[in-house]
């Protein structure tokens, strides 16, 4: 804490900004290095982080006596010197608006006020949230003032007084896109809130949007006071993020204020000022919306080397889109990622600095869970635009439910969803794609997949084309549509990837959109149908041939075989089987049994082994009893065996039934294909060292009743040393985390290996925390000869790729 002593000596700071002298604004001689003033600062938000030009930034918050102060940040020489805002008027509701002129700087929100170079504060009755304002060349203030706190919407003009001791305030014109009052009935003349203002290079300075206004756009002329109406905006914005163009044109992004799942999530658009028309940019990999408490826009602004640069919003991802003078309106014709951030900074601000360098300040995070929102994200993160991407560097694809393909040491990766915590659960979809080198780690970034959907499904068809299905769905894991984001129609389309070129292809097949991808042979990809029926279709051809029937539609864990027999380990079957009678197939000499699923689909109640080019093949089936396992995942090994993790509850009252298997988790593997027989593998040793002695294992992934748990999986891997793809290896995953796969949330990661010759489990993997989420883990020589090696894909080891170097 500062004394008053050292409050009351001044420095004298100067600046230029735009072409404008700053002059100098009175701080308390507190110079410290950047990381060292912000790093250690609780700093509660008295506005947000305000970027001056490429040389600066200036950033607010309250002592540890609630006094508001702020830091002057130089990124040139990367100090910070703090300064005083004494008697500034703080109210826990509203919040500030800054910038500032050769006046000194300027507030808006609870008060006005300026903060003269001599250190004095000069204030004016004002109380609004965070009204849009923007300093003149002349000194003055323009402030866009609204209605939400008290009555008057009014564009004003605010300069100091020519005694230099108070303010003087002067309305110039309505708040309104036609620069008329509204009267009654008409009421989307007038923003209420949220409403943006940017000056363009002519000094006109463009209006637009509002929580009632939220497509109207105008332009303000400052020396007359006249409002014009301009060309509408495509999609409503409400407290979007904005930036002029070095070319004059402007950038809008960002979904209405707490409306990510409104299409303006995804959709950027451009406004040539001559033109007096928007168009629209390539769409988004993630959604742009700042919703969370605390939070109030995104950011957008243009780095040094021309590219539009996003941030600020739920995910922990920059978005960037480079300069192309060939593409379309001068970009590139899709967004790559940029850089991921260590937390969150929903509502933080990018500003650029000299040669592609980019620095993120501000904004909130959700350190905990349901309920809690949100704390401020402290420090400054740094990154630039000519960044080389690091050997097996965090990336994007940390997310749920990805598709995962590989050939050789190619890995395609692309899509999924993540789930985050504000106040309340957000899903997200993603969209993005890239390569990765198994041998060097380095990764290509692909062009955005053209289908957004909770989880895909990925093949490589050949050695040039990566074929990806999503799967079917409006939204995820029970969400209704305001707690997850925009995803467009066509969730369960198609889309086929030239590798060589870099070009997709985007393939609506409604006949197909419900069906899942769970294979490719010789080319034709292989689709199993809500229905249960599998077809085969080969990109390119106008039908999809029916192939083989099966029972069980919901598929768990899928392999084709070499002979072509396909092995489905269904999560979701129906309840009963019926032989279904064909008098017509009945008289031939030839006819099979011909069988149904009736009933309701539960968890964990089937295994099928077809065989592809013999519809009438069906060599396994098998239905369990309703109750006796639950929470089952499965895996089926390179031999065709299944392999299952389960857990068996306790029953309800008395004994369990003698055929019943013992409470708690179970490891089993088929003892082959056809799934008519079963071993019992044992559990590693740390999960029976639990205390419930009546159900070991139970405290390993918590109880099967629901709430916070761990996610545990059992995976066959194939064996990177056996050349012949025929054997597998069998390995166990536990995370410690809630079932709503929130990153909050997550404890540690442990990865067993079974030891076939020693019947034992040993432990491979052990990380804590969100350290698993892109990790590439060198196995144990001991337990793995040869230098074997597990690349972590999809949430915390969700879809693990096993290779040797």
């Amino acid at each position: 804490m500062l004394s008053r002593h050292r409050l009351m000596t001044l420095l004298r700071v100067a600046l230029v900004v735009g072409g404008l002298h700053l002059g100098s604004i009175a701080s308390a001689a507190e110079t410290r290095p950047i990381d060292a003033a912000l790093n250690d600062w609780p700093w509660r938000r008295v506005g947000d982080p305000l970027p001056l030009g490429q040389q600066g930034m200036l950033v607010f918050g309250l002592d540890d006596r609630g006094a508001p102060i702020g830091w002057r940040l130089h990124w040139a020489d990367n100090t910070a010197t703090s300064f005083a805002l004494p008697g500034l008027v703080v109210d826990k509701d509203l919040r500030y608006t800054t910038a500032e002129t050769s006046a000194g700087l300027w507030l808006a929100g609870p008060s006005i006020a300026l903060l003269r170079p001599d250190g004095r504060l000069l204030q004016a009755p004002l109380k609004v949230d965070r009204p849009p304002l923007l300093g003149q060349p002349d000194g003055s203030l323009l402030v866009f003032k609204d209605k939400e706190n008290e009555r008057g919407r009014k564009i004003l003009s605010v300069r100091l007084a020519a005694d230099g001791n108070s303010l003087v305030v002067k309305p110039l014109a309505p708040l309104s896109y036609d620069g008329r009052v509204a009267q009654a009935g008409q009421i989307t003349r007038e923003p209420n809130y949220g409403h943006s203002v940017l000056r363009l290079l002519d000094g006109r300075v463009l209006m637009f949007g509002g929580d009632i206004t939220d497509t109207q756009a105008s332009t303000f002329d400052p020396a007359s006071g006249r409002m014009t109406p301009v060309a509408p905006m495509p999609h409503p914005r409400v407290v979007p993020g904005a930036t002029v163009l070095a070319d004059g044109r402007v950038v809008v992004a960002g979904a209405e204020r707490l409306s990510c799942y409104r299409p303006a999530a995804r959709e950027v658009d451009l406004y040539d000022p001559q033109a007096n028309a928007w168009v629209s940019l390539p769409p988004l990999p993630l959604p742009l919306c700042a919703e969370a408490y605390g939070a109030w826009r995104p950011s957008v602004t243009q780095a040094s080397d021309g590219s539009l640069v996003l941030g600020g919003g739920l995910e922990p991802e920059l978005l960037m889109l480079p300069r192309d003078a060939r593409g379309p309106h001068g970009f590139a014709t899709s967004w790559q990622r940029l850089g991921f951030l260590p937390r969150p900074r929903i509502g933080g601000v990018v500003q650029p600095l000299p040669g592609g360098r980019l620095v993120v300040v501000g904004g909130v995070h959700n350190p905990g869970g349901f309920g809690d929102c949100c704390e401020r994200t402290t420090g400054v993160d740094r990154l630039s635009v000519r960044d080389t991407p690091a050997a097996f560097g965090p990336s994007g694809l940390t997310m749920n439910g990805p598709g995962v393909a590989r050939r050789g040491m190619r890995l395609f990766v692309a899509g999924g969803r993540r789930f985050v915590t504000t106040d309340s659960g957000q899903m997200r979809f993603g969209s993005q794609a890239e390569i990765i080198d198994l041998r060097t780690g380095q990764r290509t970034q692909l062009d955005a997949v053209p289908v957004v959907a909770g989880a895909l499904d990925a093949f490589w068809l050949d050695d040039d084309r990566v074929l990806v299905k999503g799967r079917l769905a409006r939204d995820d894991r029970g969400f209704d549509g305001n707690l997850a984001s925009y995803m467009p129609d066509g969730s369960g389309a198609m889309a086929l990837l030239r590798v060589s070129t870099g070009r997709w292809t985007r393939i609506d097949r409604p006949d197909l959109a419900a069906s899942r991808l769970f294979g490719v042979r010789d080319g034709q990809a292989l689709l199993l149908q809500a229905s249960g029926g599998l077809l085969t279709w080969r990109p390119g051809d106008a039908e999809a041939r029916p192939g083989p029937a099966t029972v069980g539609g919901g598929v768990g864990a899928q392999r084709v075989m070499p002979d072509g027999r396909v092995v489905l380990a269904a999560n979701l079957a129906p309840s009963d089987i019926v032989s279904v009678l064909d008098p017509a197939c009945d008289a031939a000499p030839d006819c099979r049994e011909r069988f149904v699923g009736v009933g309701p689909q539960g968890p964990a109640r089937l295994t099928e082994v077809v065989k592809l080019g013999d519809p009438g093949f069906h060599l396994a089936r098998r239905r369990e009893s309703p109750d006796t396992l639950v929470n089952v995942d499965h895996a089926i090994d390179a031999a065709g065996r299944i392999v299952r993790l389960s857990w068996a509850p306790s029953p309800s009252s008395g004994s369990p039934a003698a055929d019943s298997p013992v409470p708690g988790w179970h490891v089993q593997r088929a003892r082959d294909v056809t799934g008519a027989a079963w071993d019992t593998l044992p559990l590693p040793a740390e999960w029976l060292k639990g205390d419930d002695r009546d159900a070991p294992g139970e405290k390993a992934c918590g109880r099967a009743s629901g709430g916070d748990r761990g996610l545990c999986q059992v995976l066959a891997l194939d064996d990177p040393r056996d050349a012949s793809g025929q054997r597998s290896l069998l390995f166990l995953r536990r995370t410690e985390a809630n079932l709503d796969r929130s990153d909050a949330a997550v404890g540690s990661t442990t990865v067993w290996w079974f030891d076939e010759a020693a019947r034992r489990w040993l432990r491979v993997v052990e990380a804590s925390g969100l350290g698993t989420r892109h990790a590439v883990f060198d196995l144990p020589a001991t337990a793995f000869p040869g230098k074997g090696r597990l690349r972590s894909i999809g949430w915390h080891l969700e879809q693990p790729v096993l290779w040797v170097d």
